[in-house]
């Protein structure tokens, strides 16, 4: 679903919190090594911080919240998938960040299902 369909059907804020600007965008990409989609840069410039649809929870570049902010959250999730992996190999079949190809965390929801970008 592109953006502005989501928009004609979640309606955002007057002021979302925490967008960041282009600069910080640069900066945040240039931390992980990677450049991240743009649908994605759209959507938290355009929802920002928060639960969004009171169920998902989409990371932030710019979340004063570590279990809101990407870094910290891809750093905790990557180290969870890693144990996963090592353990049993065949429940993750893809190599995990910083490896590319590599499984990438954006997001989790309020049932603790965690949600992957495959980089390249």
């Amino acid at each position: 679903m592109a953006l502005d369909e989501l928009k004609a059907i979640v309606r955002p804020p007057q002021r979302p919190s925490e967008v960041g600007d282009f600069a910080a965008w640069r900066e945040i990409e240039s931390k992980i090594g990677l450049i991240l989609p743009s649908d994605y840069k759209g959507f938290v410039f355009t929802y920002g911080t928060g639960l969004f649809a009171r169920f998902y929870r989409i990371y932030n570049p710019f979340s004063l919240s570590k279990f809101m902010a990407l870094h910290p959250s891809i750093q905790r999730t990557c180290a969870g998938i890693g144990e996963i992996k090592r353990a049993w190999p065949a429940q993750v079949p893809y190599a995990i960040y910083p490896s590319v190809p590599g499984l990438l965390p954006w997001g989790n929801d309020e049932n603790g299902n965690d949600y992957y970008w495959l980089t390249n």
